[in-house]
C-alpha cells in the first residue's frame, strides 16, 4: 500500500510500533509486579506486597488499588484504617475494577470509613453485579428491600450519569 510505504519513509510508523512495544513491556513489568506482590501477600510478608502494589497503585493501577484497600480494611500488613480502604477504593472503582465497587458498596451501606449513604451503595453494587459479581447483585436485592422510593429514584438517575460501567468518577 502507498500509504504505508509513505509512513515507514517519514518514520511514523516505526515510532508508533515501538510506542506500542514499550507499553506492552510496560504492561507486562506491571503484571510481574503485581504477581510478585502476590506472592509475597500470600507467604505473609505483608510488607514487600505492599510495597509493590502501592508503586502501583500510585500509578493507578486498578488491581493494585483494590489490593491495598484489602489491607488497610482487613489489618493485613497495615493498621486497620478504613477511610484509607475507602480513599483507595474508591479510586479503583472509578476505573471500573468491579471488586473494588463490591467493597465500596460495603462500606457505603454499613458506614464504614465513609458517611452511609445507601443510595452510593445501590449504584456501586449495580455497577459491580453488570460486570457479573453475584455477590454485589445479591446485596443489592437486600439493599433495595430498604429503600425509599425517593432514593431509589435517585439512585437509577445517578446511575445514568455515571454509567453502569463506573468508569467515571463517582459522586
Amino acid at each position: 500500500e502507498d500509504w504505508l510505504k509513505l509512513a515507514r519513509s517519514y518514520g511514523v510508523l516505526g515510532k508508533q510500533e515501538k510506542a506500542k512495544e514499550a507499553l506492552a513491556r510496560a504492561e507486562t513489568a506491571r503484571k510481574a509486579i503485581f504477581a510478585e506482590g502476590a506472592r509475597a501477600y500470600d507467604g505473609g510478608d505483608y510488607e514487600a506486597a505492599f510495597g509493590n502494589w502501592h508503586r502501583l497503585a500510585r500509578g493507578g493501577n486498578a488491581l493494585a488499588q483494590t489490593a491495598i484497600a484489602g489491607m488497610f480494611r482487613s489489618g493485613n500488613g497495615r493498621a486497620v484504617d478504613m477511610a484509607q480502604a475507602a480513599l483507595w477504593y474508591s479510586r479503583a472503582a472509578g476505573q471500573g475494577e468491579p471488586v473494588a465497587q463490591m467493597n465500596l458498596g460495603e462500606m457505603y451501606r454499613l458506614g464504614l470509613g465513609v458517611k452511609r449513604d445507601r443510595i452510593q451503595a445501590y449504584v456501586l453494587f449495580t455497577q459491580a453485579a453488570a460486570q457479573g459479581k453475584t455477590w454485589a447483585a445479591t446485596e443489592l436485592g437486600k439493599l433495595v428491600a430498604t429503600m425509599t422510593a425517593d432514593e431509589l429514584a435517585i439512585a437509577a438517575g445517578r446511575l445514568r450519569e455515571d454509567g453502569i460501567s463506573g468508569k467515571k468518577p463517582l459522586k
